[in-house]
């Protein structure tokens, strides 16, 4: 009845389905990878503030506002100039945008 081309149907059907599982796999892969490199950017943007908290006796709006001047100014991501505050215990100095 069926022959070949049933059981052909059947395989094909699980290679799709195997498939879409390994793409469901790697899509979630790289969302678990974003989300933990997101989270270390939190952890050293929280802990640049508390260093500028503590040294210029400021706000945590405050050190964030500082933290994102310089980032905007000198187009720098958020995260590296935090980390630069976290590796030198001090706030970047300002450079001043191109004449």
């Amino acid at each position: 009845m069926g022959g070949r081309g049933g059981l052909f149907r059947i395989v094909t059907r699980q290679q799709d389905a195997d498939a879409q599982m390994a793409e469901r796999v790697a899509l979630l892969r790289n969302k678990v990878t974003n989300l933990e490199l997101a989270l270390e950017h939190s952890r050293d943007i929280g802990v640049a503030m508390g260093i500028l908290m503590a040294t210029e006796k400021v706000t945590r709006d405050c050190a964030f506002g500082m933290l994102s001047t310089i980032s905007q100014n000198q187009n720098r991501k958020l995260y590296v100039v935090a980390r630069q505050v976290i590796e030198t215990g001090t706030m970047p100095v300002a450079e001043k945008p191109p004449a």
